[in-house]
């Protein structure tokens, strides 16, 4: 037969269950509190890394451009030239 707990045995037991409870709760806190700041830390580095690619999308966007001219150019004035020849 087990033991009948008296009353301040059941107090003491829900205080230690209340504690421990309110210590979890702490620690989920924290940790909840933690994950929010990683996630504004993720956001600013992706919202960075978005305006670094579309400045380098614009950049070589440029480039392209540049060099498709420049190769035009020099196609339009080599074949001027080889028909010049004939």
């Amino acid at each position: 037969m087990s033991p009948r707990r008296n009353s301040e045995d059941i107090e003491r037991l829900e205080r230690g269950l209340r504690e421990t409870l309110k210590e979890q709760a702490r620690n989920l806190q924290s940790s909840l509190a933690a994950l929010a700041e990683k996630i504004d830390e993720v956001k600013t580095d992706h919202d960075k890394l978005e305006t670094e690619n579309r400045f380098l999308q614009d950049y070589i966007g440029g480039l392209t451009r540049t060099m498709s001219r420049d190769n035009l150019g020099r196609s339009a004035s080599t074949s001027g030239k080889m028909k010049g020849r004939r």
